[in-house]
């Protein structure tokens, strides 16, 4: 099973939401071409996006999150 990391603060409304719901999506879209008439009804743009449906759940192990850390911080150098 593949797993997505997220970096958050020790308190706030993601580990509310979590621990009251486990269930998460998550979505990453880019924007694409715009296709525009002189009608504004007419407007449209496309893009892609990714949609990703899970369950989340708290990492405790201080070792174990400075090792993700640590794999995210080099992707970044």
């Amino acid at each position: 099973m593949e797993k997505i990391y997220f970096h958050t603060g020790f308190k706030g409304r993601k580990l509310d939401n979590i621990g009251y719901n486990p269930k998460v999506c998550l979505e990453v879209s880019s924007p694409g071409k715009i296709y525009s008439t002189s009608e504004a009804k007419d407007f449209t743009m496309r893009f892609w996006s990714v949609l990703v449906f899970g369950e989340a759940s708290i990492v405790h192990d201080d070792e174990f999150k400075l090792m993700i850390m640590n794999k995210l911080m080099e992707k970044q150098v």
